[in-house]
């Protein structure tokens, strides 16, 4: 979907609320998100800064999420849980991928962000069932395909955490799907979910291209980009005036069954120099770099193509 597509749908409600309030609430969203503090909009001023200057990063992080964990899986979804659905942003993500989807279900408690995902997912091409509810231990919603939790664990107690994860793996048919902010804590919660999930008998489908520890060592973390082309309305908001913004994420899928895995993923940005290519890969055997030069023509064109994230055909130099 087209960010000003999203716009057009909120026409009336942006009649509603002031410019100068707008601002205020993105420039305090921005400092939220910047130190991973709890945001729990009660306004409809929030509402509309989350989806105006924050929407659109989370959407396309979750739509490069999607898209992998669709290579990797057989077959597709069905049903769609998303706990802490917030105005449908993962909802909307995939809808893009799997427009065939039969129903989802969202979570999401509060009330202001609810109301927004309401309005805006009423343009998916299947059902979605919105309940006012957040995550608990005795979830009683059938289980789903497909569970997504994005951007919710930084927001729960820490003590919570571990069976949060627990609760959403028990409600897991096929794939659950965890994206977390590209912070060194954001994948410290993703590290802690990925050991707990394959304690309990699940399947590494993305990132990671093995079962094995993490060999990522502190202080440094594993996390992905995606370019975020923004929109004038975001550009104003946020006083920007780059047409374009990056949005570091760090997710995590496990699924039921065992499915192919990507032989390595490259977890760094490429370095390009004229005739040698240098790739940092996480593989079965660890981390690794990957040289590769123009002797070898037809992975030398593979590679100038290859992105930070990509799944990369090497398992060792």
């Amino acid at each position: 979907m087209e960010w000003n597509q999203v716009v057009d749908l909120f026409a009336s409600e942006l009649g509603q609320v002031s410019r100068a309030a707008l601002r205020k609430e993105a420039e305090a969203l921005s400092r939220h998100y910047r130190e991973e503090s709890p945001w729990h909009p009660s306004t409809l001023a929030m509402g509309l800064a989350y989806v105006l200057t924050r929407m659109p990063a989370t959407y396309h992080a979750l739509l490069a999420v999607f898209s992998e964990v669709a290579a990797r899986v057989p077959t597709p979804p069905r049903s769609l849980l998303d706990v802490g659905a917030g105005p449908g942003t993962a909802l909307l993500a995939i809808s893009e991928v799997f427009p065939r989807l039969q129903d989802a279900t969202a979570l999401e408690p509060n009330d202001v962000m609810r109301a927004l995902g309401e309005r805006l997912t009423r343009s998916c091409p299947w059902p979605v069932r919105w309940h006012r509810e957040s995550l608990h231990p005795s979830l009683q919603l059938p289980p789903s395909d497909w569970v997504v939790a994005s951007y919710l664990l930084g927001e729960l107690p820490p003590a919570f955490r571990g069976q949060a994860v627990k609760t959403l793996w028990q409600r897991t048919e096929q794939v659950l799907i965890l994206v977390e902010p590209g912070t060194s804590r954001g994948f410290d919660r993703i590290r802690q979910a990925r050991d707990l999930l394959l304690a309990e008998g699940g399947h590494m489908v993305a990132p990671c291209p093995h079962a094995a520890s993490c060999p990522i060592v502190p202080p440094d973390w594993c996390h992905f980009s995606v370019r975020v082309p923004r929109t004038r309305e975001h550009k104003q908001l946020k006083n920007a005036t780059a047409p374009y913004e990056d949005e570091k994420f760090a997710y995590l899928a496990m699924s039921r069954a065992p499915v192919p895995l990507a032989p390595s993923r490259i977890i760094r940005h490429p370095w390009r120099q004229p005739g040698d290519i240098r790739l940092t890969l996480c593989t079965p055997h660890g981390l690794t770099i990957a040289e590769v030069t123009r002797r070898d023509k037809a992975l030398f064109r593979q590679a100038r193509k290859a992105e930070w994230g990509d799944a990369w055909p090497m398992s060792e130099p």
